[in-house]
This record gives structure tokens, C-alpha cells and sequence, in this order.
């Protein structure tokens, strides 16, 4: 009985400490509106959608980052932020820039 209470309230504390974690997980990955309307950035190919902010806003704040370090701060595949930085950088919102051999981004000037 006393090992079938303590089993309970194991169970019970691994749960709070999940609960715990992803609602600290969630406050960190809270991105915000970028600091520029998106509104007056013209991209043909449909527009600036969630992702092209997300990413407007992490260059923005953080400065010239590369494709992986985009992609682990927000959580999207390198594909994905590939093809959205392409298309950035043709609407001529982000420039591609090398620091020491490595390709970066950043927002264009």
C-alpha cells in the first residue's frame, strides 16, 4: 500500500515538472511582431507569411545570423528557412553577407 501511494506520487510530480517545462519552453519561444510592417515589403511570390516575420523579426533583433542558427532558434527545418531567406532576399529585405567564409544573413540596410 505504502509502495502504491509513493508510485502515485512520483507519477504525480514527473507530471508537474512536465507541465512546468513546457510552459517555460512555451514563454521562450514567444516571437514577436517584427519591428517593421511587414505591409510595406512588396514580395510577389504570395506575400510575407508567419514564418518570413518570424524570421524578419529573430534577423532584426539578433543581427547577422546563418541558415542553422535561424533554423534552431525558431524551430523550422534549414529547408524551409532556406527557401524563405531566398525569397527575402529577392524581395530585397534580407541581403546574404559572408563573415569569415560563412554565408550570413541580415535585414538589408
Amino acid at each position: 500500500m505504502v509502495f502504491y501511494l509513493l508510485f502515485i506520487a512520483l507519477i504525480a510530480v514527473i507530471a508537474f515538472i512536465i507541465v512546468q517545462l513546457v510552459s517555460v519552453k512555451s514563454q521562450e519561444t514567444t516571437i514577436h511582431d517584427p519591428p517593421v510592417s511587414p505591409e510595406e515589403f512588396r514580395v510577389e511570390e504570395g506575400g510575407i507569411d508567419e514564418r518570413d516575420k518570424m524570421i524578419i523579426d529573430l534577423l532584426y533583433r539578433e543581427g547577422p545570423l546563418g541558415v542553422s542558427d535561424i533554423a534552431r532558434k525558431l524551430g523550422l527545418s534549414k529547408s524551409v528557412v532556406w527557401r524563405k531567406l531566398h525569397k527575402l532576399v529577392e524581395a530585397g529585405i534580407v541581403e546574404r553577407v559572408t563573415v569569415r567564409g560563412k554565408p550570413l544573413y541580415k535585414i538589408k540596410q
